[in-house]
């Protein structure tokens, strides 16, 4: 069977149209920003509690001697060193590891002596070596910058999610239609288990617009459902921005943004 054709006339060529987030897009925005905004608290949650554990260590830590009883690695994409050891912190045994490097993994013995300052009202707080202000001030600023480059990361996903939620809106309100022939179709393998789909189509930007009657070819990432609906030669509805045709999309690629009354997209 034949997949259902798409023509221009399916979408109503007056603009705006009323455009707007399906129920679900609403749903995700709002985690995306919760989720930004959780994982920023949390980072700055930890480094407080870090740098406050640091600043009691420095005020009111004993220090003491740990020693090595053993040692192991762990594999997986990269290969960590460990050293386990153990203190005795005024009556209370303190089991912990830390990571080093290759040389200091294969020279250490066990038995050897490490420096470690804990809490006394709490041993189980505690960092290997002296803790003193600029150790601590080196921190804060190893958080700092950490924080806002994590935050910075976060944030740009997040305006990347909602300008692409946004420019499929601003396509379905105002954009130009068109007709757009099926130029190519293929699948590439990502995994053993995973596999991308890919649409070429092409269409002829229309209007009073110097890049107007201009030809474009265009190649898109799209579920396997809109794959398997699609063949070479089938004619799909194109909304493409009238100023800047190269920004386009099928209309039935949608999924983000609807109209009231329209049936649902692939």
């Amino acid at each position: 069977m034949l997949p259902e054709t798409s023509v221009p006339d399916e979408l109503p060529p007056e603009v705006p149209r009323p455009a707007k987030f399906t129920a679900s897009t609403q749903v995700s925005r709002l985690f995306l920003l919760a989720l930004l905004l959780f994982a920023v608290g949390l980072l700055w949650w930890l480094a407080d509690r870090d740098l406050g554990n640091m600043a009691a260590l420095k005020a009111r830590g004993h220090t003491t001697l740990a020693h090595v009883v053993g040692k192991h690695i762990t594999q997986g994409k990269s290969t960590s060193y460990y050293l386990d050891y153990t203190f005795d912190g005024d009556g209370i045994w303190v089991d912990g590891e830390e990571s080093v490097g290759e040389d200091e993994y294969t020279d250490a013995q066990n038995g050897e002596p490490i420096q470690v300052t804990f809490l006394p009202s709490h041993p189980e707080t505690y960092r290997l070596g002296a803790v003193t202000q600029a150790r601590i001030m080196a921190r804060q600023g190893r958080w700092l910058w950490g924080g806002l480059a994590a935050s910075a990361v976060l944030g740009l996903l997040l305006a990347c999610a909602e300008a692409n939620f946004r420019q499929h809106l601003a396509l379905l309100r105002d954009g130009s239609v068109a007709a757009g022939t099926v130029t190519d179709r293929s699948i590439k393998p990502i995994s053993s288990s995973q596999k991308a789909f890919y649409v070429t189509y092409q269409f002829t930007a229309e209007g009073r617009f110097a890049v107007a009657n201009r030809s474009y070819l265009k190649k898109v990432t799209c579920t396997q459902r809109f794959y398997e609906q699609t063949e070479l030669g089938q004619l799909l509805t194109i909304l493409y921005d009238p100023a800047r045709p190269s920004q386009s999309i099928p209309y039935r690629m949608l999924r983000d943004v609807t109209l009231p009354n329209r049936g649902k997209t692939a």
